[in-house]
């Protein structure tokens, strides 16, 4: 899966954000604020990947088991996949 063009991720005064740009920008309308898992969650689904490996990308970053980090990570992914930002 991977997160549709359209979307860089900046530091704005300490804060991590995802910004529309482009024709991206319009449709969103703002932009995403991410806390740090954010970040390197975002920054996965630029590359390309799949839950699993967000779900042990959080392992090896965090003190969090698998099954916690898969949780987490469908709660991160519903909004996106709602305002249908997700390429399966």
């Amino acid at each position: 899966m991977k997160i549709v063009e359209g979307f860089a991720v900046r530091d704005v005064a300490g804060k991590s954000v995802a910004i529309a740009v482009g024709g991206r920008a319009a449709a969103l309308g703002g932009m995403i604020s991410l806390n740090e898992t954010g970040k390197l969650l975002f920054s996965l689904l630029q590359e390309g990947t799949t839950e699993q490996a967000m779900a042990e990308a959080l392992v090896a970053a965090y003190e969090v088991d698998i099954a916690t980090a898969a949780k987490d990570i469908r709660a991160f992914l519903a909004p996106l996949r709602n305002a249908h930002l997700i390429e399966e």
